[in-house]
């Protein structure tokens, strides 16, 4: 169970769907929306992930893979 005093300062409401990220860093908490914002936030300026896998197949399907 999430502490309220945590809860209360990170404005989760009771129903908020909770994110746990175990990277190099430890364990992070987040809000489902919160992790989206960020990981929208990291590929902003890239190319479109989806324009890549289907630039990818094209490429494979050239060459006959």
């Amino acid at each position: 169970m999430i502490p309220q005093s945590v809860r209360q300062r990170r404005g989760w409401l009771e129903g908020t769907e909770l994110v746990f990220c175990d990277d190099a860093d430890g364990v992070r908490v987040m809000s489902a929306q919160e992790a989206l914002a960020q990981f929208r936030l990291s590929i902003a300026g890239t190319a479109s992930p989806v324009a890549e896998l289907l630039d990818e197949r094209r490429q494979a399907a050239t060459r006959g893979d």
